[in-house]
């Protein structure tokens, strides 16, 4: 059920990304061809491979794609987008809940995404260093998949609890993340290197 849930808003995700593609247009040719074979690189090796093109495909920022750090940038501002309207989300479910344990529980989530949106935010310095510190960001944003899961298994089965009402966005936020560090910031670093 959980997964059924999940690939619907994936649909969802990956309909709202193709209106932003279509309204905004895509760049150039000659840019176009050559960003298309970098995001079909950066996401072929992934368990959610259409998602991540989806991501990247969408944005409107043609001048982004010419370069790993231009789509990590890309991805990191999907990612605090994504956490902010979770966070807000949350306060909204807080404010219509009565359940104390429901309400610890997203209490507990409400700061977890705190922390995950303040990640992003400090995210955008170190990326733009040009020394990069990949080391820190990398950790930076490993908490975000963290955060989810930890807001996740605030919920866990316990007695007299209503299943977590986050599931789906704790998982698109954890695969968010997931494609900056598990993708992106290798190759950034592998680059810088080279």
């Amino acid at each position: 059920m959980v997964a059924r849930r999940v690939v619907g808003l994936l649909v969802v995700y990956s309909l709202a990304a193709a209106a932003v593609c279509f309204a905004f247009g895509r760049a150039d040719e000659e840019n176009g061809n050559e960003a298309e074979s970098l995001i079909q690189t950066t996401c072929n090796q992934l368990d959610y491979r259409d998602y991540c093109i989806s991501l990247l495909e969408s944005d409107p920022h043609s001048e982004l794609k010419s370069d790993l750090n231009g789509f990590a940038r890309i991805i990191m501002e999907v990612g605090l987008s994504n956490a902010t309207n979770d966070y807000d989300y949350i306060g909204e479910l807080v404010k219509n809940t009565t359940d104390n344990a429901t309400l610890s529980f997203l209490h507990t989530c409400s700061s977890l995404y705190e922390k995950t949106i303040a990640g992003y935010n400090s995210s955008f310095n170190m990326l733009s260093d040009i020394k990069g510190n990949y080391v820190q960001l990398y950790q930076t944003l490993d908490s975000s998949i963290q955060n989810a899961q930890d807001c996740e298994d605030a919920f866990a089965p316990q007695p007299n609890t209503d299943e977590s009402p986050l599931t789906e966005r704790n998982q698109v936020s954890g695969m968010i993340a997931t494609i900056v560090t598990r993708r992106m910031i290798p190759w950034l670093q592998n680059d810088s290197d080279g």
